[in-house]
């Protein structure tokens, strides 16, 4: 089923949202007897074999409201079960799927949106809140000179200083490194080093079609020296690739957003034995910026500017992201 999703949402949603709404269908078509739970948890089937008619079930409206409503599952859970169904209505051009029951999903979805928002206006900082300030005293300052031989260290390093100074969601996976500004494609996730600059350009993100594509210049000549510096370790220990994670412990790229998050979470336990999640991390971030004196002096239009380096509104940074 994957390659059908992919098909019909491709440049529409992220990898991650193909992902998350076909696990979701799966787990639908086998709760409604269409595909063994073997088959929904381990994707045994044959794609080729795959029947879109089967997604037919959307129709037992009811049905489908009691599975999500009653199975124990959490909010976002529910509202990504409803997205996975919307999706579908909008992009799969299914002429089998009762019309009028679009609303009535869209209705659901937006009460449990509405329950989700809620838990926001309570901003204040919980017992799992770090500074942002000790964050950044985890990654190489300026003048670090990358010799250790450790290299699982070095990489792991350097992971948290990207996570930390550019937390652009989990995208950071599957960035790729470009020195080439003709090899830059509206595509993938891209790091481009020239000889003066260093810029993300950020094209696949859980967003993008709300807020676009986005450029986020490295301008800090420390940071700069960082990078630069990184890359030239990966030379002379023979790791260089056109992947910036390709090498970390024994070769091999993160597969998935979830596989990169759950590294980055290990590392900070391996160096403060505790763990911090990428939101945590922008929670950090936006907590710091929206109360400093600097952030007091910008316009709006320059705050708004700020916040879209972390691939989001200027809304969502002040209303989900910042505590206090």
């Amino acid at each position: 089923m994957e390659a059908y999703l992919t098909s019909i949402f491709n440049n529409k949603l992220s990898d991650g949202s193909i992902r998350l709404y076909g696990y979701k269908l799966n787990k639908l078509l086998s709760h409604f007897g269409y595909i063994s739970k073997d088959e929904s948890s381990k994707k045994k089937y044959n794609e080729n074999d795959f029947d879109i008619s089967n997604f037919k079930f959307i129709n037992d409206y009811d049905k489908v409201i009691d599975f999500i409503e009653n199975s124990g599952f959490k909010n976002d859970n529910k509202i990504a079960y409803l997205n996975a169904i919307l999706a579908l209505y909008k992009y799969g051009n299914l002429s089998f799927l009762d019309k009028d029951l679009e609303p009535l999903y869209t209705n659901n979805r937006n009460e449990f949106n509405t329950l989700k928002f809620q838990k926001y206006k309570d901003n204040v900082k919980n017992p799992n809140f770090i500074n942002y300030q000790e964050l950044l005293n985890l990654t190489p300052p300026a003048n670090l000179k990358l010799t250790n031989t450790n290299i699982e260290d070095v990489l792991d390093r350097m992971i948290l200083y990207f996570s930390v100074r550019y937390p652009l969601r989990l995208d950071l996976y599957n960035v790729k490194i470009v020195t080439l500004k003709k090899d830059l494609n509206s595509e993938d996730n891209q790091l481009y080093i020239s000889n003066k600059n260093i810029s993300f350009y950020m094209n696949k993100f859980k967003n993008v079609s709300a807020i676009g594509p986005q450029v986020i210049h490295i301008t800090d000549d420390d940071e700069k020296k960082v990078i630069r510096a990184y890359l030239k370790y990966l030379r002379n220990y023979n790791l260089e690739s056109h992947l910036l994670w390709k090498f970390r412990f024994k070769p091999y790229t993160f597969a998935t957003a979830n596989a990169y998050g759950k590294a980055l979470s290990d590392i900070f336990t391996k160096f403060i034995n505790k763990k911090i999640t990428m939101n945590e991390i922008r929670r950090s971030y936006e907590s710091n910026l929206i109360n400093s004196d600097r952030y007091k002096q910008l316009t709006n239009k320059q705050k708004e500017a700020e916040h879209l380096r972390l691939l989001h509104s200027m809304f969502a940074a002040q209303y989900y992201y910042n505590k206090v």
